[in-house]
């Protein structure tokens, strides 16, 4: 505007006139210089705001999606754990019901007094690695704990071991009486087949 004014000043012979507007333009360009210098970096600031927030955002989601993954993962684990536990249950109670109802082969409730006799020993050693441990940390209400534990495992033990020598006596029995009819069948059947091959060869 200024520039304009000034030129239309000098077309006019106007001498003063064009040096107050050409005063007025330098004041305005002076001006547009800061103005636009203070803009430029008003818009670095926000460009790197933006660039600062966007890369937060950014991170900010890959933690979120990690984090709903990772917890994802943790609940599908929580939940197969909780069905081989539920599995393992139902399978320990399927063989307890089978032994009690007397059903299951001598060899079926053998080898479950079996298992049962081990899993009783390895508590035993835990709780007494417990109670070790417990007593080097001077806990003494622990070891007292542990100690119980490892006795009420022993005891159970000693059941079991009791009740497998027995059905071990019960299958040595079994297993006689199997042989001895097995035995008798393979003589019986021997016996019948040379019958069979006289009675051919007096035939012929």
């Amino acid at each position: 505007l200024n520039n304009r004014r000034r030129i239309h000043a000098l077309r006019r012979r106007h001498r003063r006139h064009a040096r107050i507007y050409a005063a007025r333009q330098r004041v305005a360009a002076r001006q547009a210089r800061v103005y636009r210098a203070r803009m430029n970096a008003a818009l670095r600031a926000y460009r790197a705001h933006h660039a600062r927030s966007l890369r937060a955002r950014r991170a900010h989601a890959l933690r979120t999606r990690r984090a709903r993954a990772l917890r994802a993962r943790r609940i599908r684990a929580a939940r197969a754990r909780a069905l081989r536990a539920r599995r393992a249950r139902a399978l320990r109670a399927r063989r307890a019901r089978a032994l009690r109802s007397g059903h299951a082969s001598l060899v079926r409730r053998y080898h479950a007094y079996r298992r049962a006799y081990l899993a009783a020993r390895r508590r035993v050693a835990l709780n007494n690695r417990r109670r070790i441990h417990a007593l080097r940390r001077r806990n003494r209400r622990h070891a007292r704990i542990y100690a119980a534990r490892q006795r009420a495992a022993n005891a159970q033990a000693r059941r079991l071991r009791a009740r497998m020598a027995k059905f071990q006596r019960a299958l040595r029995a079994h297993r006689a009486r199997h042989l001895r009819s097995l035995r008798a069948r393979r003589a019986r059947a021997l016996r019948a087949r040379r019958a069979r091959a006289l009675r051919a060869r007096r035939a012929r």
